[in-house]
Order: C-alpha cells, then structure tokens, then sequence
C-alpha cells in the first residue's frame, strides 16, 4: 500500500500544490482511490470509549480496507507536521481495534508534500517511519 499511497500523494501534490485546504486534498485523494479496486469510505466516525461506554468519537478522513486491515489517512495542509499531528495518528490508532496502520500526509509544504506511516507491531507498539 507504501507506492499506492505516494504515487497518489505525488499526482495530487503535482497539480494542486501546496494552496489548499485539507478537505480538498481530502476530496481528491478519493477521487484517486475510487479510479482504483480499494475499497474505501470517507469521513468514519470512530468511537472513544470509556470503561466500556462510547464517550464521544473522532472523525477519520479517509479508512481503506485491505485484507480484513483498516488502514487510517488523515490529511493536512500546514507548512510542517508537528507533535500535536503525530499524536493525532497515535490516538486514533489507540482507539481502533481494527485499524492496524495509518499515513499522515501534509501537502502544506511549499517544498514537498510529506508522509509519515505509522504502524502498529505485534505488541501494539506504534513504529512511525517517513516516506
């Protein structure tokens, strides 16, 4: 899914470069994963629980499903992805029992657009690796 996502990243960052906001990026990463067969839906509501009971939720802005795996994509569009971002990615994948990994993407970058994966392991640690 590594080369899918960053050939996807590379066509958008291409022709709409850094001006935009995040639901147009948004918008458009869709656009590109509907020409393809991935199975996915936007705008997902995951729930935050609380000793069992559902608190509140988060909004996931794009989930691919790939082989019975949830894969996360959270947009952004600033000039360069922070602490505050990370920790964005590391509580979603905290509270999904079904997403195993997630990308971060930036394409607020006037230089380059940016992608940071983030992955689960087999004791649910999180491993962040740039793309």
């Amino acid at each position: 899914m590594d080369d899918t996502i960053k050939k996807i990243t590379q066509s958008i960052y291409t022709e709409l470069k850094h001006y935009h906001s995040e639901s147009v990026y948004q918008r458009a990463f869709g656009l590109e994963l509907q020409g393809r067969p991935i199975l996915h839906s936007q705008e997902v509501n995951l729930n935050i629980k609380y000793q069992g009971l559902i608190v509140g939720f988060c909004r996931l802005d794009i989930v691919i499903y790939d082989n019975n795996k949830q894969i996360i994509l959270e947009f952004k569009a600033i000039n360069k992805l922070t602490s505050k971002e990370k920790d964005q990615m590391l509580k979603y994948l905290n509270h999904s029992a079904t997403a195993k990994s997630g990308y971060l993407i930036n394409f607020g970058n006037k230089q380059k657009y940016e992608i940071i994966k983030f992955e689960k392991d087999n004791q649910n640690n999180i491993i962040q690796t740039i793309l």
